[in-house]
This record gives structure tokens, sequence and C-alpha cells, in this order.
């Protein structure tokens, strides 16, 4: 299996029957070496986990206005450039040397990936392949506020 596999695309809020034009959620498929280790390592409380990743090692990743600064709809091309892009850098890897990098907090290496992959005009579509891994490095390491 690859690390990283691009499931389906699906309206960001829907759980909650409300949905915003300007996010769409991503569900990827993460391979389960990362998946269990984020399990079982991760300081994010289980009602808040279970929106991100689920038991059939799912991450749900919301793809727009990364930050809430600036109101960016995302068009279907760039989803499209950001899903090849993350499976790219995702799957360049095996298991083990993805989980390390995680671990390690190499994920502040990854914009050094990207940029070889795209051109300077896709700053935007960089910016959300990095919050995609940051994702996963957050939940492993963060200290969550189980009080929200």
């Amino acid at each position: 299996m690859p690390n990283i596999k691009f499931l389906y695309i699906r309206p960001y809020g829907y759980k909650e029957a409300i949905t915003s034009s300007s996010s769409v959620e991503l569900v990827f498929e993460i391979c389960p070496v990362v998946m269990d280790y984020l399990r079982e390592h991760t300081h994010c409380p289980p009602y808040r986990l279970e929106t991100m990743i689920d038991d059939n090692n799912q991450y749900i990743f919301k793809f727009g206005c990364l930050f809430g600064s600036d109101v960016h709809k995302p068009s279907f091309p760039e989803i499209c450039r950001f899903i090849t892009q993350v499976e790219q850098i995702g799957n360049e890897i095996d298991d083990e040397t993805f989980l390390d990098r995680i671990i390690h907090d190499e994920v502040y290496k990854i914009p050094g990936l990207i940029a070889e992959k795209a051109g300077e005009s896709e700053e935007y579509i960089m910016n959300q392949i990095y919050g995609f891994f940051r994702g996963f490095h957050d939940l492993l390491l963060d200290i969550w506020d189980d009080d929200d």
C-alpha cells in the first residue's frame, strides 16, 4: 500500500449540516504504520481525533482557507494539483521514513520538496501541502486544549 492514497472529496461541514463554499474536505487513506503510531502517541483528545482520522486509517484534510486569513475559494484544478503533489511527496519514501520525518519534526523540510515540484506561482498550493503534512506532526506533538 502507498503511504498516501486519495479517496474522495466532500463539502466542508457536511456532518454538521453546515457547508462552506470556500473549503472542501479531502479524505486520504494513510498507511497503517503511520496511523497506528499517531493513535498511540497523540496528545489530541479522542473526540477531536475522530474528526481528523478514523478507524479505517482515513485522514480528513480541510482544503481551502488554511489559516483563516485570506478567503480563497479553491478551484478544481488547484485541488487536483494538490492531491497529485501530496501523493507524490508522501509516496516517494517508505512508511518508516515517512513516520520518522513526522516524529523528528522534519515536516519543516517538506517545503523544499514541494518547491522542487511546484513553481513559484503555486504558493497557495505549496502552503496547503505544507499544512497537510504539518497536520500529522501537530496530531503527534501538539498539546491540545481539552476545554474547547
